[in-house]
């Protein structure tokens, strides 16, 4: 019996997603940058910062043996934690970085995420970081990989026996066969990372910056970070004397992309000591830019006075939004128990490469619908949302879709249908007009209209605030109708029962 009962919950929840869009231009895709991700490891690297090579490159500089006094000692712990769960994978947000990557092994330049093959399909891969000895560790079980001796963050440091930091680092990149190629160039006293993140929009056939990226430059250990401005350029926070491993891991402090369920989404860009100018052209990568720009928006830039999705607090996680190349018949959808219940992230979006919808304003406006549902779910409360009419929930998240993506697509226009994506938003905000559709949803038919229907559209001047505000205590669409009459004065409100009822009609449309 309570097998059968939580199938039954099980069941329901499934059913129970918000957001499936399928109505968007068709637009030429641009440029392809790799589209099949690397789920390989470069080659194993020997570590210059372990505590026996620094150990060995100061005995070779000070011509000692094995036995001198001049003793290396840790700083730092080279640690791989191990999560079991989404939860446990949340608390390493208060390292200062981790990784999916080792970080004693080379870094393959482009669009991958790594994914190691010990670790059991239901749980999140091993993350690896490096923490100075005496910081607090995350509530996670982990290994020590190796204890090392970073010089150039030991303030400590004053040259043993005359044998300056830039000296010992180089004797230990030697030793262990580091010292090559471009590290061979060390006539830099020092520089900054830097650099600008580019995305084609090709819906418009343009190119252009992408706000508030974390970019990472890593060498080895040591992480220094910048987020791109409006204009997207960026500038790290520390400087390096030799050769970093840039990336873009796509992420903020309340939000994380993934690449499916699990992988972080992710760009490793080139192992230099110049600028980093990426253009991101195609691909994976242009798709999860384009979710990133609509999750900046949403969280960040919207100026509407609209309540922002999940933020990451105490008593909350950061949001999932996971993204799947592949084809499916629908391009997004979002649950507020997905994460609690199944390895999904809240929110899915499917990138259909030959469809209509995966152009870069149709990717951007659904992300941007299903951040909606979010948003409603964490002003009302989950249950709330969950037992909430579908034509509530998706006439709202049709109604800020519309708004939000009118903020860098002026023309953009929603498709609509009745009795489900309804366009009462739109209605209770623009001016006065004649409506006619003839699309409408009716679960008993294929969606297919037999007639069209036409009303004057007499109301206006609501704003999107006051509209998502009456969404409290409103589980059905004449609820949310009587919290706007009720909670604010309009001088069109004698017309708001026509424009609701119009998206309620179904199929008696005589």
């Amino acid at each position: 019996k309570f097998l059968s009962v939580a199938l039954i919950l099980i069941v329901g929840m499934i059913l129970t997603f918000q957001g499936c869009q399928k109505d968007f231009e068709n637009e030429t895709i641009g440029p392809n940058l790799n589209q099949n991700a690397i789920s390989v490891l470069g080659k194993k690297l020997i570590n210059p910062y372990s505590v026996t090579n620094m150990q060995k490159a100061l005995n070779n500089l000070l011509g000692k043996s094995k036995g001198s006094n001049d003793t290396i000692i840790a700083t730092h712990l080279y640690l791989k934690f191990i999560p079991l769960n989404d939860e446990e994978l949340d608390r390493l947000d208060s390292l200062n970085y981790i990784s999916e990557y080792p970080l004693d092994y080379e870094v393959i330049e482009g669009e991958s995420s790594y994914r190691d093959p010990e670790v059991p399909e239901n749980q999140p891969t091993f993350q690896y970081t490096s923490v100075k000895i005496g910081d607090p560790l995350p509530n996670v079980s982990y290994e020590i990989i190796e204890e090392l001796y970073i010089p150039e963050e030991d303030s400590n440091y004053s040259g043993k026996g005359n044998v300056n930091v830039d000296a010992l680092v180089t004797e230990a990149l030697r030793i262990t066969d580091n010292l090559k190629g471009n590290e061979l160039n060390n006539t830099k006293s020092s520089w900054t990372p830097s650099g600008r993140i580019t995305v084609l929009d090709d819906f418009s056939n343009t190119i252009i910056p992408i706000r508030g990226v974390k970019v990472n430059a890593r060498r080895w250990f040591t992480i220094h970070r910048g987020i791109t401005d409006a204009n997207g350029y960026f500038q790290c926070d520390g400087t390096f004397k030799r050769p970093a491993n840039y990336s873009i891991y796509w992420e903020r402090h309340d939000w994380d992309i993934r690449e499916e369920d699990w992988g972080q989404a992710v760009y490793n860009g080139p192992n230099t000591q110049s600028a980093w100018n990426l253009y991101v052209g195609g691909g994976k990568s242009l798709r999860y830019a384009h979710i990133h720009r609509a999750l900046h928006l949403y969280y960040y830039e919207n100026n509407f006075g609209i309540h922002a999705p999940p933020q990451n607090q105490w008593y909350n996680r950061k949001l999932k939004v996971g993204y799947y190349h592949r084809n499916r018949d629908f391009n997004g959808d979002a649950n507020p128990y997905w994460a609690h219940w199944y390895t999904w992230p809240d929110i899915r979006i499917f990138g259909q490469v030959n469809y209509s919808w995966s152009d870069s304003r149709g990717i951007f406006s659904t992300t941007l619908h299903e951040l909606a549902h979010a948003s409603h779910w964490a002003l009302v409360g989950r249950n709330d949302f969950i037992d909430t009419e579908v034509i509530v929930a998706e006439s709202w998240a049709r109604g800020a879709q519309l708004y939000l993506t009118r903020i860098y697509y002026p023309n953009y226009q929603n498709p609509y249908n009745r009795k489900r994506y309804t366009g009462i938003v739109e209605d209770l905000i623009d001016g006065v007009k004649t409506r006619t559709t003839s699309l409408y949803w009716d679960d008993d038919s294929d969606g297919t209209a037999t007639c069209s229907l036409s009303y004057n559209d007499s109301i206006k001047d609501y704003t999107l605030t006051q509209i998502e505000n009456s969404l409290f205590g409103a589980f059905t669409f004449d609820q949310w109708k009587n919290n706007l009459k009720n909670n604010y004065y309009n001088e069109t409100e004698s017309h708001i029962d026509t424009a609701f009822n119009y998206w309620n009609t179904g199929n008696d449309c005589h």
